[in-house]
């Protein structure tokens, strides 16, 4: 009977030590993203352009942050074969999705109303292997504070995108 009662003050001090240390599921995203190809179907070894509108879907002004020049720092893109296995990276790519400290541009902050958007753009050939013929899928997502409440929670949500195809030819 002792054992018993000391096992369960053991499970009871455990519960209230990790009653603050649990998840809280994050809000709605206040954003959504949107992806289309500057051309659908490219040459191997050409540009491949992704160009993204950040639309804010809240009922409240948003600072966010843009990049001037090309914006894949700010995204995680994935870009897979008509396999669906994952593109070949180039050098630059690997540093990328490695997340090793290289950036070189500006960035702004900018206040979006609700209802606005902003556009960027990605250079995938920068990040991807396109010189080999095929048909490849694209998706771009962001990884965000949803709200104040979150921010102070430390809970993130990602945002995804919409998936494009591009086809490149020989």
């Amino acid at each position: 009977m002792r054992t018993l009662l000391q096992f369960l003050a053991i499970i009871a001090a455990f519960g209230m030590a990790t009653a603050g240390l649990t998840q809280t599921k994050a809000s709605k995203p206040n954003i959504s993203l949107a992806i289309g190809l500057r051309e659908s179907t490219v040459k191997a070894g050409s540009l491949v352009v992704v160009e993204i509108t950040k639309k804010n879907i809240s009922n409240h002004d948003m600072n966010v942050r843009q990049v001037v020049g090309s914006a894949e720092w700010s995204y995680d893109v994935v870009v897979t074969d008509e396999e669906n296995k994952p593109a070949p990276t180039t050098d630059f790519g690997r540093r990328k999705l490695n997340k090793e400290p290289y950036f070189v541009g500006s960035i702004m902050i900018d206040v979006l109303k609700p209802g606005e958007s902003m556009h960027e753009i990605i250079a995938l050939d920068r990040m991807y292997d396109f010189s080999r013929a095929g048909k490849y899928t694209i998706q771009v997502s962001q990884t965000v504070y949803a709200s104040d409440l979150d921010v102070k929670a430390g809970v993130k949500t990602t945002v995804k995108s919409n998936v494009v195809m591009v086809t490149v030819t020989p």
